[in-house]
This record gives C-alpha cells, structure tokens and sequence, in this order.
C-alpha cells in the first residue's frame, strides 16, 4: 500500500507532459501579449519564441500519439483545424491585400497570376491535410483506440 501511494505522489509521463504543454502555452501567452503590448521590439525574438513553442507543442503531440494518450487526439483535432483556419485566411488576406495595394508598376498581371496559383495549391493542399486530419481523427475507431489508454 505505501508503494502505491509512492507511486501515485510521482507525476507519470502523461502528467509531465500535460505540464509541459501548459508551460508552452503559457509561454507563447506571454510572447503574444508582449508583441502586443509592444514590449518586444525585434519581430525575428518574436517569431523564434513562437517556432520554439509550436515545435515542442509538436513534439509533445508526436510522443502522446505514439503512447496512444487521448489529449494528444484532441491536439491533433486542434492542429488541423487550425491548419484549415489559417490556410482560408492567408486566402482572404492575399486578395484583400491584392486588392488594396495600389499598382505602381512593381505587381504586373503575370506575377499576380502566378502568384495567385501557388497560394491556390498551398491553400488546397492544406485544407486538404486539414479536413482529412480532422476526419480520421474524429472516426469511432480513432476514437476508441485512443480512449482505451491511461
């Protein structure tokens, strides 16, 4: 009896990296309200504390899904339709810029084409990703094979 109340005292590797994640999170909060806040003047720290953040939120996403741990199901859900959200968006912001920058000669008709293109097949290519992601992970079976781990 005194081993398992040993045992339960020490957090496990699930319990680590739920911590783990909550600190990340924390961290991109608090590079987030700097940049907006204007705390942080060099956009490129900015944008490192962000990559930092999101590859260990990957990381730790790729050891739970390897263990078969349900949260890292429901953060595979959250990457995907993050995935859809933003490529949709880079959409809507390409065409609002498109159509509020004034032509002064430097954007000719072939470069928007071409331009136009690429962010077409990016958008689809990642909305693809996106909606079968959301779709395999939200099966009955997904659902059950993660659900049956502690």
């Amino acid at each position: 009896m005194a081993l398992n109340s040993r045992h339960r005292d020490q957090p496990n590797g699930s319990q680590q990296l739920k911590r783990a994640g909550g600190v990340v999170t924390g961290l991109s909060t608090v590079a987030l309200f700097w940049a907006v806040m204007g705390l942080v003047v060099d956009q490129e720290k900015l944008l490192a504390i962000l990559l930092v953040c999101m590859s260990l939120w990957g990381l730790a996403t790729g050891v739970g899904l390897l263990r078969l741990q349900p949260w890292s199901r429901f953060s595979m859900l959250v990457f995907h339709g993050l995935l859809c959200i933003c490529a949709v968006s880079s959409v809507v912001l390409w065409v609002v810029l498109a159509l509020t920058t004034p032509n002064k000669g430097i954007v000719t008709i072939h470069n928007f084409g071409v331009a136009m293109f690429v962010t077409a097949w990016f958008v689809l290519i990642s909305v693809t990703i996106g909606v079968r992601g959301l779709l395999f992970f939200r099966r009955d079976d997904t659902r059950a094979r993660f659900a049956g781990t502690r």
